[in-house]
Protein backbone atom coordinates (compact mmCIF):
# COMPACT_ATOMS: atom_id res chain seq x y z
CA UNK A 1 0.00 0.00 0.00
CA UNK A 2 1.31 3.41 -0.92
CA UNK A 3 1.82 5.85 1.91
CA UNK A 4 -0.39 8.49 0.20
CA UNK A 5 -3.50 6.31 0.36
CA UNK A 6 -3.30 5.76 4.11
CA UNK A 7 -4.90 9.13 5.03
CA UNK A 8 -7.74 8.42 2.61
CA UNK A 9 -8.37 5.01 4.17
CA UNK A 10 -8.34 6.51 7.67
CA UNK A 11 -10.76 9.25 6.60
CA UNK A 12 -13.20 6.81 4.99
CA UNK A 13 -13.04 4.46 7.97
CA UNK A 14 -13.70 7.33 10.35
CA UNK A 15 -16.66 8.64 8.38
CA UNK A 16 -18.29 5.24 8.07
CA UNK A 17 -17.82 4.52 11.78
CA UNK A 18 -19.60 7.71 12.93
CA UNK A 19 -23.39 7.37 12.95
CA UNK A 20 -25.14 10.18 11.15
CA UNK A 21 -28.35 11.47 12.67
CA UNK A 22 -30.63 13.88 10.94
CA UNK A 23 -32.67 15.72 13.51
CA UNK A 24 -36.23 16.80 12.89
CA UNK A 25 -36.30 20.61 12.77
CA UNK A 26 -37.79 22.18 15.85
CA UNK A 27 -40.39 24.93 15.73
CA UNK A 28 -37.98 27.64 16.90
CA UNK A 29 -35.55 26.87 14.08
CA UNK A 30 -38.35 26.81 11.51
CA UNK A 31 -39.68 30.12 12.80
CA UNK A 32 -36.21 31.70 12.73
CA UNK A 33 -35.74 30.57 9.14
CA UNK A 34 -39.20 31.84 8.16
CA UNK A 35 -38.41 35.21 9.72
CA UNK A 36 -35.18 35.36 7.71
CA UNK A 37 -37.03 34.61 4.45
CA UNK A 38 -39.74 37.15 5.19
CA UNK A 39 -37.10 39.73 6.18
CA UNK A 40 -35.32 39.16 2.89
CA UNK A 41 -38.58 39.88 1.06
CA UNK A 42 -38.94 43.12 2.99
CA UNK A 43 -35.32 44.04 2.30
CA UNK A 44 -35.73 43.50 -1.44
CA UNK A 45 -38.92 45.58 -1.45
CA UNK A 46 -37.13 48.35 0.44
CA UNK A 47 -34.20 48.31 -1.98
CA UNK A 48 -36.52 48.31 -4.99
CA UNK A 49 -38.52 51.18 -3.53
CA UNK A 50 -35.33 53.20 -3.04
CA UNK A 51 -34.37 52.71 -6.69
CA UNK A 52 -37.84 53.41 -8.10
CA UNK A 53 -38.20 56.55 -6.00
CA UNK A 54 -34.68 57.56 -7.09
CA UNK A 55 -33.43 57.80 -3.53
CA UNK A 56 -30.35 55.86 -4.62
CA UNK A 57 -28.48 55.80 -7.89
CA UNK A 58 -27.95 52.06 -8.23
CA UNK A 59 -28.94 50.03 -11.26
CA UNK A 60 -29.78 46.79 -9.49
CA UNK A 61 -33.49 46.78 -10.24
CA UNK A 62 -33.35 43.62 -12.36
CA UNK A 63 -31.31 41.76 -9.76
CA UNK A 64 -33.50 42.90 -6.88
CA UNK A 65 -36.69 42.01 -8.77
CA UNK A 66 -35.43 38.49 -9.48
CA UNK A 67 -34.21 38.07 -5.90
CA UNK A 68 -37.61 39.21 -4.63
CA UNK A 69 -39.34 36.71 -6.90
CA UNK A 70 -37.08 33.89 -5.69
CA UNK A 71 -37.69 34.82 -2.06
CA UNK A 72 -41.45 34.95 -2.64
CA UNK A 73 -41.26 31.45 -4.12
CA UNK A 74 -40.19 30.18 -0.68
CA UNK A 75 -43.22 31.47 1.22
CA UNK A 76 -45.30 28.30 0.84
CA UNK A 77 -42.45 26.19 2.21
CA UNK A 78 -41.72 28.25 5.33
CA UNK A 79 -45.08 27.82 7.07
CA UNK A 80 -45.15 24.10 7.94
CA UNK A 81 -47.79 22.94 10.41
CA UNK A 82 -45.24 22.28 13.14
CA UNK A 83 -44.17 25.93 13.15
CA UNK A 84 -47.39 27.48 14.42
CA UNK A 85 -46.32 27.46 18.07
CA UNK A 86 -43.59 29.55 19.62
CA UNK A 87 -42.36 33.10 19.09
CA UNK A 88 -44.04 33.71 15.75
CA UNK A 89 -45.61 36.83 14.32
CA UNK A 90 -47.59 34.76 11.82
CA UNK A 91 -51.31 35.25 11.99
CA UNK A 92 -53.39 32.25 13.16
CA UNK A 93 -55.28 32.38 9.85
CA UNK A 94 -52.25 30.85 8.14
CA UNK A 95 -53.10 27.53 9.78
CA UNK A 96 -56.82 28.06 10.45
CA UNK A 97 -57.64 28.87 6.82
CA UNK A 98 -54.86 27.34 4.72
CA UNK A 99 -56.82 27.59 1.44
CA UNK A 100 -57.10 31.36 1.82
CA UNK A 101 -53.43 31.60 2.74
CA UNK A 102 -52.43 29.52 -0.29
CA UNK A 103 -54.48 31.78 -2.57
CA UNK A 104 -52.70 34.82 -1.13
CA UNK A 105 -49.34 33.15 -1.70
CA UNK A 106 -50.34 32.44 -5.31
CA UNK A 107 -51.39 36.07 -5.83
CA UNK A 108 -48.12 37.31 -4.33
CA UNK A 109 -46.12 34.97 -6.53
CA UNK A 110 -48.03 36.11 -9.60
CA UNK A 111 -47.42 39.76 -8.69
CA UNK A 112 -43.69 39.25 -8.14
CA UNK A 113 -43.41 37.42 -11.46
CA UNK A 114 -45.27 40.25 -13.20
CA UNK A 115 -42.90 42.74 -11.58
CA UNK A 116 -39.89 40.84 -12.95
CA UNK A 117 -41.49 40.91 -16.42
CA UNK A 118 -42.16 44.65 -16.13
CA UNK A 119 -38.57 45.33 -15.11
CA UNK A 120 -37.29 43.21 -17.99
CA UNK A 121 -39.58 45.16 -20.33
CA UNK A 122 -38.00 48.41 -19.18
CA UNK A 123 -41.09 50.64 -19.32
CA UNK A 124 -41.02 52.93 -16.26
CA UNK A 125 -44.85 53.18 -16.17
CA UNK A 126 -45.25 49.39 -16.20
CA UNK A 127 -42.56 49.02 -13.54
CA UNK A 128 -44.26 51.55 -11.26
CA UNK A 129 -47.72 50.05 -11.73
CA UNK A 130 -46.43 46.53 -11.22
CA UNK A 131 -44.54 47.48 -8.10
Amino acid sequence: MKRRSLPLIVCVATLTAVPVTIAEPIAEDLIAYRKAVMSSIGAHIGAISSMIRRKVDYDHLDTQAKALDLSVSMIADVFPANSSEGQTDALPGVWENPEDFQSKIAATSEASGAFVAAVEGGDAGDIGRSF
